[in-house]
């Protein structure tokens, strides 16, 4: 994997959105969530207030609705990374990430058991900023660790007591 950095020289070092200098971070054109891999083919130098507010959402979508949006700058970072909107696009495909909803049934079986996100953190060993995600479901991928110790904590027999998923389609 080729380093993330290697972009930033061609960005002179500024927020490739906003062109603002200052603390920097790779951020992921493509996210991680959408495949969008690691390192200079798909990362680009971010100021952390761009990189927030981007999130997991479609590039050209949200930069387009930004203040400093210019199309010679979506250009640029399209040539930085040797991508076009197109391959974007295919990565943002509707019907395999827009359809399809991750619910966690954290509330319910929280309730159950009388319990609160503070008491649930502490006896699973995960943070309370995951759990007050979940409960809020405003997490759109779980890891394995996490899943297990909230399985083995509410005692499911199988995942879909802790997670449903709707709108999946195999297409």
């Amino acid at each position: 994997m080729i380093d993330a950095r290697v972009n930033f020289d061609a960005f002179d070092n500024c927020c490739a959105y906003c062109y603002q200098k200052g603390v920097l971070i790779a951020e992921h054109v493509i996210p991680e969530s959408k495949g969008g891999a690691t390192g200079a083919v798909n990362c680009v130098p971010a100021c952390l207030k761009c990189n927030r507010a981007k999130k997991n959402q479609h590039p050209w979508l949200w930069f387009s609705r930004q203040a400093s949006f210019t199309e010679e700058r979506w250009q640029k970072i399209l040539l930085v990374l040797g991508i076009t909107d197109e391959y974007i696009n295919s990565m943002f495909d509707a019907r395999k990430v827009d359809n399809t909803k991750i619910a966690c049934k954290l509330p319910q079986l929280m309730e159950e058991k009388g319990i609160n996100q503070k008491q649930l953190a502490s006896a699973t060993g995960l943070s309370p900023t995951t759990i007050s995600k979940l409960y809020r479901n405003q997490l759109d991928r779980f890891d394995r660790n996490t899943i297990l110790k909230l399985c083995e904590f509410f005692k499911c027999q199988s995942i879909a007591e802790l997670i449903e998923i709707k709108g999946f389609s195999n297409e």
